[in-house]
C-alpha cells in the first residue's frame, strides 16, 4: 500500500504544486495561504479518509464473515481436501451438496476476500491513474477519454463539421520574459537566486536565444543571515558558450554545469543545496515554457471522472455480460462497487481542491488590468505657446527630436531658425509639426496640458497600448464596444522561416487557443457591417479560416486576397518558395 500511496502523493505535490511551496513568487505566493492545509490533505487526510471508508462497509464484511464460516463448515464436514487455502473448490466430490453450494454462490457474489491494503491499493492506483491522464507540466489537457478501446473522445453535437484541437476549453497565457528573484528555504538556509543584468529583446522581435546562465563562481554565503546567494544574468550565449553546451537542451546542460559549479564552491553546505537542481529548473521554466488556464476545470474533471469509473473501474459491459477473465484478473463485482464509490468520494474532494486554484488563476487572468502609466504624443501646433519655453529646457525631449527627426541638421537659412543646443522658442514655433511626448514631463506640466484640451477622447486620434494583447483587447471593450469600423491583425505565423520576424513558438494548438480568445473579444468591438482583416501564410491558413468561419459565421466571409510579400520566394527546406502570404477578410 505504500508504495501505491507514495506514487499518488507525489502526483498531488506536482498538481497541487506543494512541492514548490517555499517560493515567493506568482501563484505560488497564493498557494501558500493553503500550503499547510493542501500539505495535510495530502499527507494526512487522503490515506486517513481511504481508510475510515475501507473500515467503515460493515455490510461487505459481514457477507465476508459468512462466507469464512461457510468455508469452515465444509471443511469440518468433508475434510481439509475440499478447498484449497484460498478458498477455492478443489475437490468436485461435494460440488453438488447444499452447502457447498450455499458456499460458492454467496462467494460469487462477494468475492474473495481482500486485505485492507489490496483495496486500498486498488483506490490508490485507480486515483494515481485517472490524474495523471491529464496533467503535463502543470497544465491540464483536455484529453477526453470515452471507452478502453478508444484513446481521446472530441464532444461533437451533431454539427456538419466540427472545429476541435487539444487545447480549446483553455486560456492561453503567453508566457513572456518575466523576471524577479526567487527564493526557497532548505535546512534552515535561505538560497536565494539574485538576477543581476537582462538582455532582452526590443519590441518583442525575435533575436538570439537567451539563457538564465547562473554566475557559479560569484556565489556566496553570507552567516549572518543563513543565506546563499547565487547571481543570474539572461543573456545569449557567448561564442566559447554555444561550444560548451551545443545547439540542443541548452539551458538543462547550464543547470547541470552551474550545480556542480556551485556545489563545489559550498562544499561545507551540501544538505542545503540538495534539491538545488529541482529549484533551478522550476525558476527557468515560468520564463521559457507555455501555460493555459482551463476554463471550466471543474466540469471538465468532474465529467472524465463518471466515464472513467463506468469504464475502468466497474465497467458496465463486464457487469452485465459477466466478463470472467475481467472478473478475474481485477475484482469481483461487490469489490467493484465498494472501489468505485471510493475512488468517486476522493477524487471529487481533490478536484475540488485543484479548482480552487485553478479558479482563482482563472480570476487573475481574467480581471481588467491596472494601467501603470499613460502618455500622450501631440504635435506642436496643438500645444499653447505658453508651454514652449519649458518645452525648450527639456533636454530628454530634446535629445528624441534629435534621434526621430535630426533637428540638429537644420541649418540657419533666410527662411529658418537654425538648431543650437539651448533651443529657443522661436525655434519651435517655426517646427510646429515637432511631436511632444508627455513621458518626458513631470505629471504636473502634463496635467496643466491637457488641461486645455475641452475634450480629450474627440480630440485623440489614435491610441496605443502597450502590453499583453488579450488583457490589451479585455481593456478596450467597454469603451469601444460596437464601435469600430475596422480591424486588422497581424499574428505570429507559427513558422520557423527566418524570414518571420517575430515570436512564433506556439505548437498549432496553443495557436489556434491564443487566437481564439482574441479574436472573439476583437469581434465585440466592430460595428454591425465592420470587417476584421487577418495577415497569414500557408502554415495556418487553413487552421485560421476555419477558426474565423467558426467565430464569424461561413456566410460572412468576404473573400482572401494573396499578397506578394517576397518576389523572390521564402526558402524552405523542402517544397516550392512561397512569394505570398494572404489577406482574410470576414464582416
Amino acid at each position: 500500500m505504500q508504495e501505491s500511496l507514495q506514487k499518488l502523493q507525489n502526483l498531488l505535490q506536482q498538481l497541487f504544486r506543494a512541492d514548490a511551496s517555499d517560493l515567493n513568487s506568482g501563484i505560488y505566493r497564493i498557494i501558500n495561504y493553503r500550503r499547510d492545509q493542501l500539505q495535510n490533505f495530502i499527507d494526512e487526510e487522503l490515506p486517513a479518509e481511504i481508510n475510515k471508508a475501507l473500515d467503515a462497509n460493515p455490510e461487505i464484511e459481514s457477507d465476508r464473515q459468512e462466507i469464512e464460516n461457510l468455508a469452515q463448515q465444509i471443511r469440518q464436514n468433508f475434510g481439509d481436501g475440499v478447498l484449497d487455502a484460498d478458498g477455492n473448490l478443489i475437490n468436485e466430490t461435494y460440488k453438488e451438496t447444499p452447502l457447498v453450494q450455499k458456499y460458492l454462490e454467496g462467494k460469487e457474489q462477494v468475492g474473495s476476500p481482500q486485505t485492507h491494503d489490496q483495496r486500498a491499493d486498488a483506490v490508490f492506483n485507480h486515483l494515481h491513474a485517472f490524474f495523471s491522464r491529464y496533467y503535463d507540466n502543470g497544465d491540464f489537457i483536455p484529453r477526453r477519454r470515452y471507452s478502453q478501446t478508444e484513446r481521446y473522445a472530441v464532444p461533437y453535437n451533431g454539427e456538419e463539421i466540427y472545429l476541435h484541437w487539444a487545447n480549446r476549453d483553455q486560456y492561453y497565457v503567453k508566457s513572456g520574459e518575466h523576471f524577479s528573484d526567487y527564493r526557497f528555504k532548505s535546512q534552515g538556509t535561505t538560497v536565494i537566486f539574485d538576477l543581476r543584468d537582462v538582455d532582452i529583446e526590443k519590441d518583442n522581435v525575435q533575436g538570439a536565444k537567451r539563457f538564465f546562465i547562473p554566475l557559479s563562481s560569484e556565489t556566496t554565503y553570507k552567516p549572518e543571515t543563513n543565506e546563499i546567494w547565487i547571481p543570474f544574468v539572461y543573456r545569449p550565449l557567448a561564442d566559447k558558450e554555444k561550444s560548451r553546451y551545443g545547439t540542443r537542451d541548452q539551458q538543462d546542460k547550464i543547470i547541470d554545469a552551474a550545480e556542480e559549479e556551485i556545489i563545489e564552491c559550498l562544499t561545507d553546505h551540501y544538505n542545503a543545496l540538495r534539491d538545488l537542481k529541482k529549484h533551478l529548473q522550476t525558476y527557468t521554466r515560468p520564463n521559457t515554457a507555455d501555460f493555459f488556464i482551463h476554463k471550466d476545470l471543474k466540469q471538465f474533471l468532474n465529467r472524465e471522472l463518471d466515464i472513467y469509473i463506468k469504464n475502468e473501474v466497474m465497467p458496465l459491459s463486464s457487469l452485465i455480460f459477466d466478463d470472467a477473465n475481467f472478473q478475474k484478473e481485477h475484482l469481483t463485482k461487490v469489490n467493484w462497487i465498494e472501489t468505485g464509490k471510493l475512488v468517486h468520494c476522493i477524487a471529487s474532494k481533490i478536484i475540488n481542491f485543484l479548482v480552487h486554484i485553478e479558479e482563482f488563476q482563472k480570476r487573475l487572468w481574467l480581471k481588467k488590468k491596472f494601467v501603470l502609466s499613460t502618455n500622450y504624443c501631440l504635435t506642436l501646433d496643438r500645444v499653447p505657446e505658453e508651454f514652449y519655453r519649458e518645452i525648450a529646457e527639456n533636454t530628454a525631449q530634446l535629445e528624441e527630436w534629435k534621434d526621430l527627426f535630426a533637428i540638429h541638421e537644420i541649418d540657419n537659412d533666410l527662411i529658418c531658425t537654425s538648431y543650437t543646443e539651448s533651443l529657443s522658442v522661436d525655434f519651435l514655433k517655426e517646427n510646429r509639426n515637432l511631436v511632444l511626448d508627455t513621458r518626458h514631463f513631470d505629471s504636473d506640466f502634463t496635467d496643466r496640458l491637457l488641461s486645455h484640451f475641452d475634450d480629450l477622447d474627440n480630440e485623440t486620434e489614435g491610441l496605443l497600448i502597450h502590453g499583453e494583447n488579450f488583457q490589451g483587447l479585455n481593456l478596450l471593450t467597454e469603451k469601444y464596444r460596437e464601435s469600430l469600423k475596422a480591424i486588422y491583425i497581424d499574428p505570429p505565423y507559427n513558422t520557423d522561416a527566418s524570414a518571420i520576424l517575430y515570436k512564433n513558438n506556439y505548437k498549432d494548438s496553443s495557436w489556434m487557443s491564443l487566437m481564439t480568445d482574441r479574436i472573439s473579444t476583437s469581434r465585440e468591438l466592430l460595428v454591425d457591417n465592420g470587417i476584421l482583416c487577418a495577415a497569414i501564410d500557408d502554415v495556418e491558413a487553413s487552421n485560421l479560416r476555419y477558426l474565423l468561419q467558426h467565430l464569424f459565421g461561413k456566410n460572412n466571409e468576404l473573400g482572401i486576397v494573396a499578397v506578394c510579400s517576397n518576389p523572390g520566394g521564402r526558402k524552405r527546406p523542402r517544397g516550392f518558395a512561397p512569394a505570398h502570404e494572404y489577406a482574410m477578410f470576414f464582416g
